[in-house]
């Protein structure tokens, strides 16, 4: 179902998403096309869309595209998810000892927590993640 969701290819048309993107969640899942557990996320994420289209838009990243995030965000396993609000990049809290990482699969579909907060990108420790499947560089 990834073909029912845009895509950004490119470090330009992810900096535009996130920078134009005002009021809403940025939901951005890097991973690939072709991988089994990504397309079931984007199966989900394309199912929920039009519903939260007021309060979110989301947008496929593959991490052999994007490089430069790939790095930046810290992405190694994939599918993984980033979510930004007004330009500004959200950690989420998962209730556990390690706030900006979720080691749990989406297939659980277990809520492992509800707060968000919204702090500035940290080149180190800036990734979310949910589905952790395969690594980024198989």
């Amino acid at each position: 179902m990834s073909f029912l969701l845009p895509k950004l290819t490119s470090k330009k048309e992810v900096d535009q998403a996130i920078q134009s993107t005002a009021e809403k969640v940025l939901v951005l899942r890097f991973g690939r096309d072709e991988d089994p557990v990504c397309l079931q996320l984007d199966d989900i994420l394309s199912k929920t869309s039009s519903d939260l289209s007021k309060m979110a838009a989301i947008y496929l990243v593959d991490v052999d595209q994007t490089p430069v995030y790939t790095h930046y965000f810290d992405i190694s396993y994939i599918p993984s998810t980033v979510f930004f609000f007004n330009g500004q990049h959200m950690k989420v809290d998962y209730g556990n000892s390690q706030h900006g990482l979720s080691q749990h699969t989406h297939l659980r579909r277990q809520q492992t927590g509800t707060g968000a907060r919204t702090a500035p990108a940290s080149p180190s420790k800036c990734g979310l993640w949910t589905g952790f499947q395969r690594r980024a560089a198989s």
